[in-house]
């Protein structure tokens, strides 16, 4: 047998369809509680301006712009994971 029937590929496909509907629910969450925090930092830094929490904005602005702005396609799912230093240049 040399390739899997018409209806194998199409359950296969409809399966991957719903995963893909999941991961990019999942992905929404994520964006939400992202743009959640950044309202939060910049909350806390006008009612208290702080190293810190400039420190905290920028870490973030960075992280999104270095994930956003990538050149690798957006449905790519093995890419490397970011790291990030959690050592502040303040301390």
């Amino acid at each position: 047998m040399c390739c899997p029937n018409q209806e194998v590929l199409a359950q296969r496909l409809a399966a991957q369809s719903e995963e893909l509907v999941e991961v990019r629910r999942h992905l929404a969450h994520y964006h939400d509680l992202i743009e959640a925090l950044q309202e939060r930092i910049e909350m806390l830094r006008a009612a208290s301006p702080s190293e810190q929490l400039a420190a905290l904005a920028e870490f973030l602005d960075a992280g999104l712009a270095g994930v956003l702005g990538s050149e690798e396609p957006a449905d790519t799912l093995t890419e490397k994971p970011m790291t990030y230093s959690t050592s502040s240049p303040h301390t």
